[in-house]
């Protein structure tokens, strides 16, 4: 049913939304100039990150400290909020520690989901752990190009998941243990 219901889907998408509207709202997304902007957020992001190392510029401050301290080049009237990589923009807020803190961590949690589904488990549990590791992928990559959700409302989101991470981890060791 998939088969057939995946290009009804695409083809109703398709014509609700033109392909020259979804490349208009494409440009749109990427206001900031495309990748050339972006990179030239994060070059100056890595002056700050090296200037900053030990303490960071401070929660929030990106917005105000970059573009004072290393101007940039975009269309006037623009200006950006974050360094628009998470792991940068972690650097950046709280320094190098919380940097190499923040990446420790998600490497843990991926080593605890490889152990976890590694491991014989429930189908609940095994499909929680599929479904984390699918969300923990699309956070890492998604933080190569936006800090969406580090300092945002949304932040508490990947808590969340480390959270469930390491329940699935404990539940998958109790069932080992009572074997």
């Amino acid at each position: 049913y998939s088969l057939v219901a995946a290009p009804l889907v695409v083809a109703g998408f398709l014509s609700y939304f033109p392909p020259a509207d979804v490349r208009t709202e494409l440009v749109r997304f990427l206001s900031i100039g495309g990748l050339s902007g972006r990179q030239e957020i994060w070059l100056r992001a890595l002056a700050a990150l090296e200037d900053f190392s030990y303490t960071g510029v401070g929660l929030g401050q990106v917005g105000q400290v970059l573009p004072a301290l290393y101007p940039y080049d975009l269309l006037p009237g623009q200006s950006y909020q974050h360094a628009h990589n998470v792991y940068l923009q972690v650097g950046l807020d709280l320094g190098m520690a919380a940097q190499i803190g923040y990446i420790s961590l998600w490497i843990l949690v991926l080593s605890l989901l490889i152990d976890t589904l590694r491991r014989p488990a429930s189908p609940t549990i095994r499909t929680l752990a599929l479904g984390s590791l699918g969300a923990s992928i699309t956070l890492l990559v998604n933080g190569l190009v936006d800090a969406a959700m580090w300092g945002t409302k949304l932040s508490f989101l990947p808590w969340l998941l480390f959270a469930l991470v390491v329940q699935l981890s404990v539940a998958v060791s109790a069932d080992d243990d009572a074997e």
